[in-house]
């Protein structure tokens, strides 16, 4: 069948593929949210610029290489090949999904935000960050994710430290996720 385009269908995608995964489906929806609001073609377009911020695209937002990486891990055992594209919402979802759940194995009691982060900061920025002292300037921990979110990582000019990261995503994934009807546990 057509992977589903509308957010009801991705919805109901997701719960099944994470199922069939082995991943929390109330994360990977929350998650979903955050990246792409369900959206299978969600692009990162900054007006202003009036440009594509990155090669992200489709509802798990992976960049080129990362999707061909993982396509290559584990599009196999779901007859995914390096032609699927990004906005088959159900491939994009599997991907995600495995993403997650491989790089999650590599932290210390991972939890929700620690999960995202695999996603947004990649499988070593994640690590680093969740063995960083909780003190430390975020930008200091990670310089090159510094560099590529300053909106993130720098408050008037001076970083902020990896718990004001943590609080602000714990937040932010929580409200996103209800903007869209989903209730989430953010200590799970």
């Amino acid at each position: 069948s057509n992977p589903p385009k509308d957010k009801s269908g991705i919805i109901s995608m997701l719960e099944k593929v994470a199922r069939v995964v082995g991943i929390n489906p109330t994360f990977l929806k929350g998650m979903i949210a955050m990246e792409s609001q369900f959206k299978y073609d969600a692009r990162p377009y900054n007006r202003n610029l009036g440009k594509y911020l990155s090669s992200a695209r489709g509802i798990g937002q992976f960049l080129d290489e990362t999707w061909a990486e993982q396509i290559a891990k584990h599009g196999k055992k779901y007859g995914l090949t390096k032609d699927t594209p990004r906005e088959n919402s159900t491939a994009s979802a599997i991907i995600t999904a495995e993403y997650v759940k491989a790089n999650a194995k590599n932290l210390p009691n991972p939890n929700m935000v620690d999960g995202y982060f695999t996603h947004f900061l990649g499988p070593s920025g994640a690590k680093k960050f969740a063995n960083a002292s909780k003190d430390a300037p975020a930008a200091r921990v990670l310089p090159k994710a510094a560099r590529d979110n300053p909106d993130v990582f720098f408050k008037n000019g001076v970083s902020v430290t990896v718990a004001e990261i943590y609080a602000k995503y714990k937040k932010r994934i929580v409200d996103f996720a209800a903007e869209h009807g989903i209730t989430l546990n953010p200590n799970e």
